[in-house]
């Protein structure tokens, strides 16, 4: 255990500027900021001090195996916009290798919400009266729509590169870089170019964590709701809803990241389903 161990700390803020813009209308601006640092980190604790041939036999507890303590140092910064209209966020990863980032870095965030009464039927300004009121009338028209930047994902190498004689924890180490990541022409069969990489021998790897991203996602989801009194006892909800509406296809990081084995940057999924579209019909009291 670290003897100089400080405990996780968060720190918050924010400004907010309202303005009335008329008697029915308001509009306002508000920026929410937050640092989390200090965060407990973990990592192979009894390694070899240097390269052997002998696992473990250079370890400064030759009695001990290696393991994975937690050791304080991770931080995260995030800035959120009020009621995510707009978010810009940044997290690394601190005691690390230079210029990596954390699995959930996302340096921008785009997030637009708004609900539309429609100004048809009774109490309305268009088509008040009248049959065609019931029928038009009382209709509210929803959208939500994201678009958010690439997160970062790692790369590995299976087994004990590094030959220090760890068995608990899996695929520790990296693969060192020998080429160009990115491939000409990026394919689902080709995310990234596994002939980039190669399998350390006796070492950790020299490629940078978390040092590839995968595609952007891009989201909107509608939905369609009405409420019509039938008497006056009974209130008959309908509802359309239509998810991923423009049926975008996100693609996951590669499914096999593993290098050296076969498959490796492949995609083979998505983040998001294909679009979906649902119904329904509530008959209240």
């Amino acid at each position: 255990m670290d003897p100089h161990h400080q405990d996780a700390r968060s720190q918050q803020w924010n400004v907010e500027i309202q303005r009335q813009m008329g008697a029915n209308l308001a509009a306002s601006v508000g920026y929410i900021g937050r640092k989390n640092d200090r965060f407990d980190l973990t990592g192979l604790f009894n390694t070899n001090l240097s390269w052997s041939s002998r696992p473990r036999g250079l370890s400064p507890i030759p009695g001990r195996r290696s393991s994975i303590p937690a050791a304080a140092g991770g931080s995260t910064q995030k800035t959120v916009p009020e009621e995510e209209l707009f978010r810009v966020s940044k997290t690394t990863t601190t005691r690390m290798v230079a210029a990596t980032f954390s699995s959930y870095d996302m340096p921008q965030f785009l997030s637009m919400s708004g609900v539309w009464e429609l100004p048809f039927g009774r109490s309305k300004q268009y088509l008040s009266l009248g049959i065609v009121s019931q029928v038009l009338g009382n209709w509210q028209l929803n959208g939500v729509v994201q678009l958010r930047s690439r997160q970062p994902y790692n790369l590995a190498v299976a087994g004990d590169a590094a030959n220090i004689g760890n068995t608990s924890f899996a695929n520790y180490a990296r693969p060192n870089i020998v080429g160009d990541p990115n491939p000409a022409h990026r394919t689902l069969n080709e995310w990234f170019n596994p002939n980039a990489f190669a399998v350390p021998s006796f070492s950790y790897g020299d490629f940078g964590r978390n040092g590839l991203r995968w595609a952007p996602v891009y989201n909107a989801d509608f939905s369609l709701f009405n409420n019509l009194p039938v008497g006056e006892r009974f209130l008959v909800s309908f509802r359309a809803e239509f998810l991923n509406a423009f049926n975008i296809q996100n693609y996951s990081p590669p499914s096999d990241t593993s290098i050296g084995v076969a498959g490796a940057g492949q995609v083979t999924s998505n983040v998001l389903p294909p679009r979906q579209i649902q119904f329904g019909l509530h008959l209240g009291l």
